[in-house]
């Protein structure tokens, strides 16, 4: 499954199920792993700690990383549920 996002000034990006992404997050300035994204919700859900949720709409220069691992994924559903690509 995948879904379309359009962030003004940036690339249309197709998000795909499952699967890692990087990006900036501009209100921090750090550069952060995503385990998933939600472009319904303008949401995103970041590795690391303090596990992190935060508006898809502060992160720019998004790139597709790599397949999530089983790992990722059971921490994305147990941090941060279910509704994620």
């Amino acid at each position: 499954m995948s879904k379309k996002n359009v962030i003004p000034n940036q690339a249309v990006i197709e998000y795909k199920s499952g699967t890692a992404y990087s990006a900036h997050h501009k209100p921090t300035g750090e550069h952060w792993l995503l385990l998933g994204i939600n472009p319904k919700t303008d949401r995103v859900c970041a590795a690391g700690w303090p596990p992190s949720i935060a508006s898809l709409s502060h992160c720019i220069n998004i790139e597709e990383l790599r397949p999530l691992t089983a790992e990722e994924l059971r921490y994305r559903e147990d941090k941060f549920g279910t509704d994620w690509l």
